[in-house]
């Protein structure tokens, strides 16, 4: 039996879909993401895990300053030593320090960076007020800067972007 159930959040809609998926449920539940898409298209994420509840997300506003990526880096730790993954406080703080610090650069808007545990994985969520595209770029051996995406692509599990009515998303998952 398949069964889902449709939430807003923050300005995008989750569909936590719970049961098993074959071809006699999944035209039903394509039938109720077009229409969440339809109704709200900037960002419909879809959660596929029967896994226990998710745990709290951690969230904060910050500044385009320079300042900006070392509290991403403390934040990270908070959320990793909360959610008792001290094994990924190196990661996520290195992941977060990227993308807030990409947003700094590029976007100099207010960045909103939100971590979130998952059961398999840790989100880090970066939005800015930016529409431009994230894109990997290979600085060459001599230089010293423009390495961020690449090390965010090697580290985490999987990353990307999504854009929104007043800029974009950059996210990436951590394995737990």
């Amino acid at each position: 039996m398949l069964s889902w159930t449709v939430q807003e959040d923050d300005g995008h809609v989750v569909v936590v879909v719970r049961g098993h998926l074959d071809l006699a449920s999944s035209p039903g539940l394509l039938t109720a993401l077009r229409k969440c898409l339809a109704e709200q298209p900037e960002a419909v994420l879809v959660e596929l895990d029967d896994g226990p509840a998710v745990l709290p997300s951690i969230r904060d506003q910050l500044f385009p300053i320079a300042g900006a990526v070392r509290h991403a880096r403390n934040l990270a730790t908070e959320a990793c030593l909360t959610w008792e993954l001290p094994q990924l406080v190196g990661p996520a703080a290195l992941v977060a320090s990227e993308l807030v610090s990409n947003a700094v650069e590029h976007a100099g808007t207010t960045i909103t960076l939100e971590f979130r545990r998952r059961p398999r994985h840790v989100h880090v969520i970066v939005r800015d007020g930016s529409p431009g595209e994230p894109v990997p770029r290979d600085p060459g051996v001599q230089a010293e800067r423009g390495r961020g995406l690449m090390l965010v692509n090697s580290i985490a599990a999987h990353w990307g972007w999504l854009p929104t009515r007043d800029g974009k998303v950059v996210w990436a998952a951590l394995a737990v």
